[in-house]
């Protein structure tokens, strides 16, 4: 990751809600882009955080293992979000067996 590219990445943390949580949701974007959606090499990771004073859910500083488990419940709920926002699928009209198919006969 380059360096200056997290460095604006993170600038808004440091006047913000310090908890990781909001901050990957409100970042999740860009956090797909720098991370990926695979294993992410949290020992690289973990530095850039605290640098930006990013806590936990009550204030404590971050670990491997809540950063890892709030990137993924964080990524669960987006995707199943993005997911709700999808348009439902088209219903038949009166007459239609399914959208755009009638009965011949």
């Amino acid at each position: 990751m380059g360096r200056s590219k997290i460095q604006a990445l993170f600038a808004t943390a440091r006047q913000a809600d310090r908890r990781v949580s909001v901050w990957m949701r409100t970042h999740y974007a860009e956090l797909v882009v720098e991370l990926g959606t695979g294993r992410v090499a949290w020992r690289r990771v973990l530095p850039i955080l605290a640098e930006l004073g990013l806590t936990d859910e009550v204030g404590q500083p971050l670990t491997r293992d809540t950063a890892s488990r709030t990137w993924k419940r964080v990524c669960r709920e987006i995707t199943t979000q993005q997911g709700a926002k999808v348009p439902p699928a088209p219903q038949p009209t009166p007459g239609e067996l399914a959208p755009g198919v009638r009965r011949v006969g």
